[in-house]
């Protein structure tokens, strides 16, 4: 795979040089070097982490917080900016220490403490952010100031050095050990003194992209932190690893971003707007994931957990649960609120049911932006095109869970990649529509809808009731791999429908690189997965994400910031997955107590 990645960087240079009239200049070389540094950086130190068989969610949204962190210190001499560094670094260093300690020592898995951390961290870096902020001088000159032929020296040595670092860790007594834990395909959970290094590590990676972010670009916009996460995971997979199917290099993720980082460079000369540039990142993402899949002989098999099949009388339970949340939010006032609880249990029973499965659904968040901005954008607030319109959104969001069910069933947990790449696609057809569409408004047909009234309630908050029922008695049957098919098709459908919803409810679309679903969505799932022991009916999730809706209203009305309301929702998931080690560990031990005793 390293030399794979090879030839594709080098096909890359090639292309952007006879694409650029007069050959790149050193001007075109000093972008290069200010773009690649940042994401190899941070894909070399991600690797260790994915070696380990674990998920390195957390490590865009780190990057984002360190940059927020130190790009909003005041800098005006450059004993500041050393200041400013070294508070970054800390902040970084921080992040992988709470994820090694978590992972590595509790024994949790990657997947819920990486995303609870990495939500966590994008919220802090968001309440940091007052506007635009330029990058400081005194620390743009101590990064970049030091050049040769107007190339930057500084960030080409930290490559280096981080590079050298990595290859040799990786031929330690602990770097072998790394790679024997990531051969448990069920991901890295325990592991101790090594997985501890390998996310300390990391996020110390994290860390580093993060100032020289902050050194080139200031904050100019938070949404470059939106793609980050897709081009670190990219870089790693054309170099070769894949958390859940093993493998990486430090050298192949450092060849990897540098072919994710060129291809960019050929969007101008194509005539390809850089709106699709997320798309771009997602093709290589699935092409690294493609190539992993090939190389290996046997794949993982698909985790497949078997539940309780009682399904109506869990339906039975959850449609009273609905009933009486409905009937407590008979004010004019609360009828918004209960329609986003409602919708927020509907996500959190589809990823449930892909928990159940070993993983979580990464495309859902996307979903519900591509079906707002849909309607919004080809409807023009005409009803007319309406249904065609809903059609179309649906008919994606089919294609979407059919394509996500089928990866599935040949690779098993590894599909999270497969999730994220189609976040891109989406994300990038969203942003496109925006660019390229004139400014529109939902429908009225749409909106006359959801300010109806029927028993005190919009019609939307009984609708999506009736579709939590309606999953529940489906994704609670027997399982079966076909199963995986329909969990996915039913997470799709139902994040689509709620993103129609969310048209109606704002009368406008817009997209935000901001998450405001997938948290408490995964969440709520993950505290029901957690106190059914994993085997329990997927209406759990419903009570627990209402539950979850309620007290984040509670700290909204008291006036918290988005920081500490994340900031709840990452700890009750940290909490739900610790409960659930705990739990296994006690039912492990019960048995040699009883022979004791």
């Amino acid at each position: 795979m390293t030399l794979t990645a090879a030839a594709l960087c080098v096909a890359m240079v090639l292309c952007w040089s006879l694409l650029t009239p007069g050959g790149i200049s050193v001007d075109q070389w000093q972008g290069w070097v200010l773009a690649a540094a940042p994401l190899a950086i941070a894909s070399m130190s991600q690797t260790l982490p994915i070696i380990a068989g674990g998920q390195g969610l957390s490590a865009g949204a780190t990057m984002v917080l360190v940059a927020s962190v130190v790009a909003g210190m005041p800098m005006a001499t450059t004993g500041a900016a050393l200041m400013a560094i070294a508070l970054g670094l800390a902040v970084g260093v921080a992040v992988g220490c709470i994820n090694g300690l978590l992972i590595g020592f509790l024994g949790l898995r990657s997947t819920p403490v990486t995303l609870a951390t990495g939500g966590a961290a994008m919220a802090f870096a968001l309440d940091l952010i007052g506007g635009y902020v330029g990058a400081a001088d005194s620390l743009s000159a101590l990064v970049y100031g030091w050049t040769l032929g107007g190339i930057p020296l500084l960030p080409l040595l930290l490559l280096a050095l981080v590079c050298i670092a990595g290859m040799a860790f990786q031929r330690t007594r602990l770097g072998l050990a790394l790679r024997a834990q990531g051969s448990d395909i069920a991901g890295a959970r325990g592991g101790g003194a090594p997985v501890f290094i390998a996310y300390t590590a990391a996020g110390a990676g994290a860390a580093l992209g993060g100032i020289l972010l902050a050194a080139a670009y200031g904050l100019d916009n938070l949404s470059y932190g939106a793609p980050l996460l897709p081009q670190i995971l990219a870089a790693i997979a054309l170099g070769g690893g894949v958390s859940g199917l093993g493998g990486g290099s430090v050298l192949g993720s450092l060849l990897g971003a540098l072919v994710v980082v060129t291809s960019s460079n050929l969007l101008m000369p194509l005539g390809i707007s850089e709106g699709l540039l997320t798309a771009v990142d997602a093709g290589w993402l699935l092409l690294g994931l493609l190539l992993c899949v090939a190389r290996r002989p046997t794949l993982p098999p698909a985790v497949v957990t078997r539940s309780a099949h009682q399904p109506m009388r869990w339906t039975i339970v959850v449609g009273c649960a609905f009933i009486l949340l409905l009937a407590a939010n008979l004010r004019p006032e609360a009828a918004d609120l209960a329609a986003m609880a409602a919708g927020v249990g509907v996500l959190a029973v589809g990823q449930m049911a892909i928990l159940r499965n070993g993983t979580v659904d990464l495309s859902m968040p996307t979903l519900i932006s591509m079906a707002a901005v849909t309607t919004v954008t080809l409807t023009q607030g005409v009803n007319d095109v309406l249904p065609k319109t809903l059609l179309l959104i649906l008919a994606v969001a089919l294609a979407v869970g059919l394509f996500h069910g089928w990866i599935a069933t040949r690779i098993g947990r590894a599909v999270m990649i497969a999730t994220l790449a189609t976040a891109g696609i989406l994300q990038a057809v969203s942003v496109e529509m925006l660019l390229t569409q004139p400014t529109g408004f939902t429908p009225r047909a749409l909106t006359t809808v959801n300010e109806a009234r029927w028993l005190g309630m919009s019609p939307f908050a009984w609708g999506l009731a009736v579709i939590g029922l309606v999953m529940v008695l489906v994704l609670d049957w027997p399982s079966s791999r076909r199963r995986l098919l329909v969990t996915y098709v039913a997470s799709a459908l139902a994040s689509a429908l709620f993103g129609i919803f969310v048209a109606a409810y704002g009368g406008s679309a817009g997209f935000s690189p901001i998450d405001t679903y997938l948290l408490p969505a995964v969440a709520a799932g993950w505290i029901a997965h957690t106190l059914s022991s994993g085997r329990g009916s997927v209406a759990l999730a419903i009570p627990a994400a209402i539950a979850l809706f309620a007290v984040d209203t509670v700290l909204l009305g008291s006036g918290a910031g988005y920081s500490m309301r994340i900031g709840a929702l990452a700890v009750a998931l940290v909490l739900a997955e610790w409960l659930g080690v705990r739990r296994v560990v006690r039912r492990a031990e019960a048995p040699v107590e009883r022979t004791i005793a």
